[in-house]
């Protein structure tokens, strides 16, 4: 994704398109951009009037438990707030991480 155009969320797009099954295997970094692609994407659906965004907050549902197991619960933190989800944080706190 080092090539993509700026603001081009093909990242989000493209997964949105396919399958999502196992996406641990496509690497942190991966996962790290897609982050970002759904946060813009989130936030441009509630600029144009659109609520619909089940989509995107399952898919962050599904990417929290591997980003908060490779130790990036700043990011986590940021994309649950992006996505107004913060309260799913809460299963996953614990003496080791707070």
């Amino acid at each position: 994704m080092t090539m993509a155009e700026e603001d081009s969320k093909n990242c989000i797009k493209y997964l949105l398109e396919g399958s999502q099954d196992d996406l641990k295997k496509w690497g942190f970094q991966y996962i790290h951009y897609l982050c970002g692609d759904i946060a813009q994407e989130y936030n441009d659906r509630l600029a144009e009037g659109n609520n619909d965004s089940k989509d995107l907050l399952d898919l962050s549902a599904v990417i929290m438990p591997l980003m908060i197991k490779n130790k990036s619960f700043e990011q986590t933190m940021d994309l649950l707030m992006e996505v107004d989800q913060i309260e799913l944080i809460i299963p996953f706190v614990d003496e080791d991480n707070i």
